[in-house]
């Protein structure tokens, strides 16, 4: 457990468990959702189980690891709010997105709903699965500046109405503008026409209190890395229990055929060492509480008044 309770938000804190350097003191890192910063400590941890495993490869991975992976995803599952059997582990979230969309049962004229905000990847890769199957990707337009929720909801409702629509994807915090998107409002708009929904929601754990049983998505993926400040290279991916049988991992391997979560634990030999790390992630954030958050909700207020849009 980090000992973060004498330590004041900012600077100190900053100094004390963060590995972000700068050359000149009056600099303040902004772009924290592209590629984040990792928690000194949990960085000391993930290499500390580097070194385990390396010490006995054959020992660790094939006897060792998965009630490592099981614990770890039960604490995660338990701080994101959803059953542990729900939530799997993986690299990055577009890897968890990859995994939906490639998964996803379409046919020639069906409709992926897409939106203006939309993360590029997930484009891309929504572009080339329609290709493949004949598929039609519609983009919705979210005109800014945007002065209520309720625009965005007329807006998907309208997309709605015009029919075939079997997937809609939402960015719960878009990664190229500052918004939260009214997801759960947005959900059950879609379960109205039988509209599954897959959420990005890469920007959102860590800067959100984020309840996943509370939102009821189909498909939820998230990045570790960005607020969360875990070491690079993990990821979750949830999927409702009714629908797991039909995701598939990118990557298939050893797990395949024996239900979604052993499908997810091995695609291949890679470093695990992130996920481990997640316990001393969540023990900094659990120990500070919500006031971390509102004290960074505070510090984005006053920057958005200091540099206007």
């Amino acid at each position: 457990m980090m000992e973060t309770g004498q330590i004041a938000f900012g600077k100190l804190m900053k100094q004390t468990f963060f590995c972000l350097r700068y050359n000149k003191e009056n600099c303040c890192f902004l772009n924290h959702g592209a590629f984040g910063s990792v928690l000194k400590q949990a960085l000391e941890v993930s290499q500390q189980w580097q070194n385990y495993s390396e010490s006995q490869p054959l020992r660790f991975y094939d006897r060792q690891l998965l009630p490592y992976l099981v614990h770890v995803s039960r604490r995660l599952a338990s701080y994101i709010g959803c059953a542990p059997q729900d939530l799997v582990l993986v690299n990055n979230a577009t890897f968890a997105t990859n995994s939906v969309l490639s998964s996803f049962p379409l046919v020639a004229e069906d409709v992926i709903l897409t939106f203006n905000i939309t993360y590029g990847a997930v484009k891309k890769h929504v572009q080339y699965i329609c290709s493949k199957s004949g598929a039609i990707n519609r983009e919705a337009v979210i005109p800014f500046p945007l002065d209520s929720k309720e625009k965005i909801l007329d807006i998907l409702s309208d997309e709605l109405s015009k029919g075939d629509v079997k997937l809609v994807i939402l960015d719960h915090i878009p990664s190229n503008t500052p918004i939260i998107m009214p997801v759960v409002e947005m959900i059950q708009l879609c379960r109205r026409v039988n509209a599954r929904v897959l959420i990005d929601g890469a920007h959102a754990l860590g800067a959100l209190n984020l309840n996943i049983a509370d939102i009821d998505p189909d498909y939820y993926v998230s990045n570790c890395h960005k607020w969360l400040c875990s070491p690079k290279g993990v990821a979750f991916l949830y999927v409702k229990q009714e629908l797991q049988n039909e995701v598939k991992p990118a990557v298939i391997s050893h797990g395949f055929g024996s239900g979604f979560c052993s499908e997810f634990f091995w695609s291949g030999l890679h470093d695990y060492s992130p996920m481990l790390s997640l316990h001393t992630v969540l023990d900094f954030w659990l120990e500070l509480g919500e006031s971390a958050r509102n004290y960074m909700h505070q510090c984005a207020k006053e920057g958005g008044r200091i540099v206007p849009f």
